[in-house]
């Protein structure tokens, strides 16, 4: 379960790793603000990896294969019920079809978020 000073951390990042699965062609800017937001946040880059696998993609992916998927921004209210509510429970599926898409983006954001610390200071 999350804490509420958990969750106030996490929601800020819940949303930019959204802009990951909506069904439109990332632009530069808005992979950028992406990034500024990731960067942002208390996580190592390890963990946003780990929110983005265990968190994020087990509730967003199915968009990835829509004809015509979320594109414009999802619920966040909706996105953190239902991410709260897979926490709690203890069996996951381990295999969902779409990770390659977004192990992609997720390599590429990466090295952006590394590049915002580093002209911000702060240690990836």
């Amino acid at each position: 379960m999350f804490t509420e000073p958990e969750l106030a951390e996490r929601r800020p990042v819940w949303a930019a790793l959204s802009e990951l699965f909506l069904d439109v062609e990332p632009t530069d800017d808005g992979m950028r603000g992406v990034a500024r937001a990731l960067a942002a946040s208390p996580y190592a880059l390890e963990d946003l990896e780990r929110i983005l696998r265990r968190e994020v993609f087990p509730v967003l992916w199915r968009n990835l294969f829509l004809v015509a998927g979320v594109w414009d921004g999802f619920d966040l209210e909706r996105l953190e019920r239902e991410i709260v509510r897979r926490r709690r429970r203890r069996w996951r599926w381990p295999f969902r079809p779409g990770w390659g898409v977004i192990e992609r983006e997720w390599r590429e954001l990466r090295r952006a978020v590394e590049a915002e610390r580093r002209e911000d200071g702060v240690s990836a």
